[in-house]
């Protein structure tokens, strides 16, 4: 299943070194930084998160896909820029 996942971020360009991710029993943990080789607009990033979960899940022995990105939420099942607190700087 690691591999897997690993194949499937690394085929959309994202910085391997940005992100953890593991599996266990079927349930498959990623977290980090979403870092791509090239700039993706907020627009194509939520269209890549969402389709990678859909992906992940398709995976033969997952389970569960739990993501956890920095800068990024998941509300009401759509993802979006996570909202900074106040006196963070926004990058």
């Amino acid at each position: 299943i690691n591999g897997a996942v690993r194949r499937e971020l690394a085929s959309h360009g994202v910085d391997l070194s940005a992100v953890r991710y593991r599996s266990s029993g079927g349930a498959v943990e990623i977290q980090g930084k979403l870092v791509f080789r090239e700039a993706k607009a907020i627009t194509e990033v939520i269209k890549f998160i969402t389709m990678l979960e859909e992906q992940i899940s398709k995976i033969r022995g997952v389970k569960r896909v739990k993501m956890d990105f920095e800068d990024w939420d998941k509300s009401n099942g759509k993802w979006g820029r996570a909202l900074t607190e106040p006196g963070e700087k926004q990058e």
